[in-house]
């Protein structure tokens, strides 16, 4: 669950279906004009955790999303919502 300006909402099964965590974070970083390197420093997430995780083609796990997304100063819901899509 997500708390968003008191209201409490749900990531439901459908907005991260399909979703691959680590272009996301790259998308992210695109936006922001940040490498991937000071992502993980900015996140206090390992570099290589992120790299590790692209090569194998993996998912993040919620742990490490979650500190990314307090790095970035978003939601969890805004990570999930993938850019050009309201929920």
């Amino acid at each position: 669950m997500e708390s968003e300006k008191g209201i409490v909402r749900q990531v439901n099964e459908s907005e991260v279906s399909g979703m691959n965590t680590v272009n996301r974070v790259k998308e992210l970083c695109d936006e922001r004009e940040i490498s991937l390197f000071r992502l993980s420093e900015i996140c206090d997430v390992s570099y290589s955790t992120l790299k590790n995780t692209e090569r194998r083609n993996g998912q993040l796990m919620v742990d490490t999303i979650e500190r990314i997304c307090l790095g970035l100063g978003i939601t969890m819901a805004e990570f999930f919502t993938e850019r050009g899509t309201k929920s």
